[in-house]
């Protein structure tokens, strides 16, 4: 059943698909012998067809999908560059963005850059960073002028569902902007903007339907270099976010706001926010940063998918290096709270620290040490939100490189240990009484969690390009009343064939889960990589994964394949 299930995935699927596949590789293997000293035309395409199938569970992905995508550079006179990006998949959302994208992002001389499509591009830390527009834009950059203008859409209005408690999104469109002097990486200042707001008429209000919101933010970054061993940085921020369009403007404030900016309402609030890094570096083998943060809790920024607010933090980092850089030793230890204007129940307070030390004593033996501590506290007795939790690790690895057995071997062994605690005084109390909290909840709120890691990696390379790697992963969880015990081993195989134009590697490996009852898994890979030089390369994969259940958990098979081309052009 298997091998007729792969033969129908090679002879019917790939080949219904390839065909268009290949006009599309054909249209652009034409374009790249299209160079002349006027046009050259780089870049790198990729076209796969993958399959799937289970037994025993339902398939978790779908059964027949081909990918296609492209990167591509074109570049007129010398001067003009013409980036694009298409990807394009037969398994289609209509959620958020389509899966089916293109970019177009032209380079015209050195200090011109337009967008077009779908493009990703970034403002600053305060104001826009990681959201991806569909619309266009525009970078100057002649000389130490810089001008960003980023126009688009960010997401697409979905309609709520009641039946599964599913509230929608609002069609929502952003418009950022940036004008500065000076060099980023010496002396310099920034105006940045960000406006992003929801369409109120792109959804049809009903009870799961969430608020319309707006968004602006103002910001002014700058960056001194005193000397070249004392440099600065920092933005400071503004923001005013609306929670509600629908809510009533304020008169007294419309007139003082254009209109296309921010619209002030009763729902509106406003607050701001502060970056500031200190660097510094009076000798190449030892340096110091000091970093600061506050920004305010009604600090929203719209042009990031998520930008945690009230918190202030501060940390520090120096570094050392010894022995001509054989010794490494980075530090560092910070302090975060939040609560800032003391307009909450609890104020939690939180400290990190980090040393991190790495030696390697010669050509054959070096070892790294880290050690990471992070608490988390809050003020609050006599409240269920109280927060203890304490996190400590620590990795030792020491690593080999020798000669034996015919070839050169590497080996790293990695030993880790955490310790987490959750720790809560109001139950810890009151558990110890007849007050009747509830034993179990008050151990949940007290857990200790401990989890000891253990890892070795052996690689061997012969001189007749024969390869192999193996490896050992066991950790061990402990929680309240239970232990978690996992084992992994693995072996693959690789060796180069055709003046090493054709690779193989084999894979095997087998991992033990005891939780309760012991459960096992075999997982068995193979994959072929040919090149064809100039014309690409081309790579087969075939992975088999079996679970050996019990009577709780019945077993299963997955078998996933995939034929993939590639080509730089």
């Amino acid at each position: 059943m298997v091998c007729l299930e792969f033969r129908n995935f090679v002879l019917c699927s790939f080949l219904r698909k390839s065909f268009i596949l290949f006009c599309v590789w054909a249209s652009l293997w034409g374009a790249s012998y299209a160079q002349s000293p006027y046009v050259t035309f780089h870049g790198s395409l990729s076209l796969s067809d993958e399959f799937y199938s289970a037994s025993g569970i339902e398939a978790r992905r779908p059964g027949n999908q081909s990918r296609g995508m492209l990167n591509a550079n074109l570049v007129l006179f010398d001067q003009i560059q013409l980036p694009f990006q298409f990807y394009f998949t037969t398994n289609q959302t209509q959620f958020q963005q389509p899966f089916n994208q293109f970019g177009l992002n032209p380079r015209i001389t050195k200090w011109l850059t337009l967008h077009g499509g779908y493009f990703s591009a970034r403002i600053s830390d305060l104001s826009f960073g990681d959201l991806r527009l569909y619309g266009g834009g525009i970078e100057l950059t002649p000389g130490n002028f810089r001008l960003k203008i980023l126009y688009g859409r960010t997401k697409n209005a979905v309609s709520s569902d009641s039946l599964r408690n599913m509230p929608g999104t609002y069609k929502q469109t952003a418009f950022a902007a940036q004008l500065g002097y000076g060099n980023e990486s010496e002396s310099f200042i920034n105006v940045n903007m960000s406006h992003v707001y929801d369409d109120t008429t792109s959804l049809n209000q009903d009870a799961v339907t969430p608020k319309p919101a707006e968004n602006l933010v103002i910001s002014n970054q700058f960056g001194i270099r005193f000397s070249r061993y004392f440099s600065m940085k920092g933005e400071l921020g503004i923001s005013a976010y609306t929670n509600d369009l629908h809510s009533d403007k304020v008169e007294d404030m419309v007139n003082r706001v254009p209109a296309f900016f921010f619209t002030p309402r009763i729902s509106s609030q406003i607050d701001g926010a502060g970056i500031m890094a200190l660097n510094i570096t009076p000798s190449e083998y030892w340096s110091l940063g000091l970093n600061g943060k506050w920004i305010g809790p009604g600090y929203i920024s719209s042009g990031y998918a998520q930008m945690p607010n009230d918190i202030m933090e501060f940390t520090a980092n120096p570094s050392v290096r010894l022995f001509g850089s054989k010794l490494n030793i980075a530090t560092g230890v910070g302090f975060r709270t939040n609560n800032l204007r003391d307009n909450k129940l609890n104020t939690t307070k939180g400290f990190t620290g980090m040393a991190s030390v790495d030696y390697q004593m010669n050509s054959l033996f070096g070892v790294n040490f880290l050690y990471n501590d992070n608490e988390v506290k809050s003020d609050n007795r006599s409240n269920l939100s109280k927060v203890s939790n304490i996190f400590n690790m620590f990795t030792l690895s020491p690593r080999f490189m020798f000669q034996g057995m015919g070839g050169a071997n590497s080996v790293i062994v990695t030993y880790s240990y955490q310790d987490s605690q959750d720790k809560n005084m109001f139950l810890q109390q009151n558990s110890d009484t007849t007050s009747g909290v509830d034993p179990v909840l008050a151990i949940l709120q007290q857990s200790r969690n401990q989890t000891r890691s253990f890892m070795a990696v052996h690689s061997l390379s012969l001189p007749t390009s024969l390869s192999f790697s193996t490896s050992f992963f066991y950790t061990n969880t402990t929680i309240p009343n239970a232990s978690i015990k996992i084992i992994n081993i693995n072996e693959n195989l690789s060796r180069q064939f055709l003046e090493n134009r054709l690779g193989l590697t084999l894979g095997l490996g087998y991992s033990s889960t005891h939780y309760v009852s012991t459960n096992g898994q075999f997982i068995a890979s193979f994959n072929a990589s040919y090149s064809l030089e100039k014309y690409g390369s081309v790579n087969f994969m075939l992975s088999n994964n079996r679970y050996k259940g019990n009577s709780e958990t019945p077993g299963y098979s997955e078998l996933q394949g995939s034929l993939q081309y590639t080509i730089n052009l």
